[in-house]
């Protein structure tokens, strides 16, 4: 193990960040060299782009100008003419006068001069500025189109995880896998209990690893929840009544405005990323820690903070040696800070705690909490122990692209390219780093090797189903979704069978069909009657939709595949990572016969015009999932409208 790791907020700042930047800069300009571009030629390209940009942009300020100035010569005929009409309307009615006289000829003249600057002077000068513009826009076009060209070379040596492959060359003796295969998935699931049986999630971005033997991954997931909707509805009544009053009786007018409401169960869609470890060490132990925001405090806030909550700890250990229930079980560290920061006062095993949590561990996760230089994050995560199970899940890997799909890299600009490569991957590795931190931060986890698992069932499966789960998330949903939903997407999946380097299995898409709904609540209104208040509500309804998928491992770079003929062009389909999965193949004997068949002659292949194609990917956009789907509206919703039960419902 690196001893840069054994303190790793200092081996960070120290020697990690700069290692890393070194490496990112080696890998591009690695790519920069293989790629043969000629860097200064597209520098010339984009000097003379943004030159003409610069000319463009006064060009159309001029534009701007002079059609204001049109715009105020065609007010002013409109007000000369206007002004004229009139003054001979009033000379015709009423008789001359001098000021009528005066305003009639001033309004030809402001008429007759708008016509002739509009016509021989601005009219000229914009249709010209057009004409000015219109070319300079073309010739932007196509300086940019030669940027692209230049570039391409460049853009077709982008791959999948590209910060992957630098963070292994950063930290060697950390294993960063290029896909989560089932042999790790099973180790995970069979040693430590991983599951990935939760209904209501789906992966849509898993990187897995190990350090020491011991297995991790990284993963985003695409949730549902369900949460209490209210729906509501007002309308309002008249009524009036009759007073007496001394001059006799007087009518007044009432009006009120009754609300009510109904609730019903309503789906909730939201991202999450989290780290997952697993490790042997304290196997027995649980406990859990939240954010305390301890690095925006003041040394005096802290002390003021560790206080007040060793007084509460003290109470509670008090209590526990008093308590013959052994799960109030508890004895306190001596390091007050660490027990009143870090928190993990919940933990089920004291012994077993205190064997993670030694007093370099202690030292450790307090600098990354306390972290006022801002090097890290902070105390933005938390920290979950459940046996041999460990989940970190932080505010900034919320933020963060793991993903890192290749064509974030492409562009038509080296300069820009460049910066934008090294600032995006510095920060994917800051983000990684530490959310491995507060377990990097435990010496007992960097020192404990897993022991080896023992197999007695064999593997049929390549790909683990967090990856079957990944490579669903990336087709267009219309192909999977059931055809009344609604609503977004869970995917699940089931492994069925698997020939050489391919698995077939199924996907199930979960969603809602909205179907409308209208409970008619009465309500006491003040003119002393019952008012029926129609309340429209939509009733979500679960449907879900079986579709065979297969996934092959055929070890390509992004290049060597778009290099090659796609077997399963006609069908729809996904590549990334050196895995390819399609749907609507015919069966999975045929489909491993198509990949077999599918030898390419590279002798024939025009590699120019190859990467000119690939070039166009510049104007192609990622389908995300999920990404513009908003709420169901009364509209969107399926199905008719008929009065149910007046359940749920709550008036105001």
């Amino acid at each position: 193990m690196d001893e840069e790791l054994l303190e790793p907020l200092d081996g960070y700042k120290k020697y990690y960040k700069d290692k890393f930047y070194d490496e990112a800069n080696k890998y591009f300009l690695e790519l920069k060299d293989k790629s043969e571009v000629n860097v200064e030629e597209n520098k010339e390209t984009i000097k003379e782009i943004n030159l003409k940009n610069e000319s463009l942009k006064k060009l159309k300020k001029r534009f701007n100008n002079f059609k204001g100035f049109n715009t105020f010569f065609t007010v002013l005929l409109i007000v000369g003419i206007i002004v004229a009409v009139f003054n001979i309307y009033l000379l015709a009615s009423s008789g001359f006068t001098v000021l009528r006289l005066v305003l009639l000829i001033l309004g030809i003249i402001f008429s007759i001069a708008s016509i002739l600057i509009k016509k021989f002077g601005l009219s000229k000068r914009i249709k010209k500025l057009e004409e000015e513009i219109k070319k300079l826009e073309e010739e932007i076009k196509n300086l940019i189109s030669l940027a692209k060209k230049q570039m391409a070379p460049l853009n077709a040596l982008f791959d999948w995880n590209i910060p992957v492959i630098i963070t292994r060359n950063t930290i060697p003796t950390m294993e960063l896998d290029q896909f989560f295969d089932a042999k790790k998935y099973i180790y995970l699931n069979k040693k430590y209990g991983l599951k990935n049986d939760d209904v209501n999630s789906s992966t849509v971005y898993v990187q897995s690893g190990s350090i020491l033997g011991n297995p991790f991954i990284i993963c985003k997931d695409y949730i549902m929840e369900k949460y209490r909707k209210r729906y509501s509805n007002s309308i309002t009544i008249h009524w009036t009544t009759t007073v007496s009053t001394k001059d006799g009786t007087r009518t007044i007018h009432h009006s009120q405005t009754l609300t009510a409401s109904v609730y019903a169960p309503a789906p909730s869609y939201y991202y999450a990323t989290y780290l997952v470890y697993g490790n042997d060490a304290a196997p027995n132990l649980i406990f859990k820690r939240t954010p305390t925001d301890v690095e925006n405090m003041s040394d005096k806030q802290i002390e003021k903070f560790v206080k007040k909550e060793s007084k509460r700890l003290n109470k509670k250990e008090t209590k526990a040696l008093t308590d013959k229930d052994p799960k109030t079980n508890y004895s306190r560290f001596s390091n007050d800070e660490f027990e009143t920061i870090f928190g993990g006062t919940d933990r089920n095993n004291d012994l077993e705690y205190n064997l993670l949590f030694t007093p370099l561990a202690q030292n450790n996760i307090l600098k990354l909490l306390k972290d006022k230089e801002k090097i890290a994050y902070g105390d933005d995560f938390i920290f979950y122990k459940k046996k041999c199970l460990n989940l970190i899940q932080s505010e900034h890997s919320q933020m963060i692209d793991y993903r890192a799909n290749p064509k974030i890299f492409m562009g038509y600009d080296y300069e820009k390219m460049y910066e934008f490569f090294i600032d995006f991957n510095t920060k994917w590795f800051k983000s990684f780093y530490f959310d491995l931190a507060p377990i990097l931060s435990i010496p007992l986890y960097q020192t404990h090797k897993s022991k080896e698992y023992i197999y007695n069932e064999d593997i049929l499966a390549n790909l683990s189903p967090y990856e079957y789960e990944v490579m669903a998330n990336q087709f267009d949903p219309s192909i999977l979704k059931h055809k009344d939903s609604s609503t977004s997407n869970i995917y699940k999946t089931k492994f069925l069978s698997s020939i050489g380097d391919t698995d077939e299995f199924v996907v199930t898409a979960h969603s809602f069909k909205g179907e409308r709904r209208v409970t008619i609540v009465n309500k006491m209104g003040g003119d002393g009657r019952l008012h029926s208040i129609p309340v429209h509500w939509i009733e979500y309804i679960p449907v879900e939709k079986d579709t065979n998928m297969i996934v092959h491992k055929n070890n390509q770079s992004r290049f060597d595949f778009n290099l090659n003929e796609n077997p399963f062009k006609k069908y729809d389909n996904h590549f990334e990572r050196g895995l390819l999965a399609a749907v609507g193949y015919d069966t999975l004997v045929n489909s491993e016969k198509i990949i077999k068949e599918n030898v390419v002659d590279q002798s024939k292949i025009d590699l120019e015009k190859t990467i000119i194609e690939l070039e166009k990917e510049l104007d192609k956009k990622d389908l995300i999932q999920n990404e513009n789907e908003s709420d169901l509206t009364i509209d969107d919703a399926l199905g008719e409208e008929k009065e149910v039960s007046a359940d749920n419902i709550d008036c105001d």
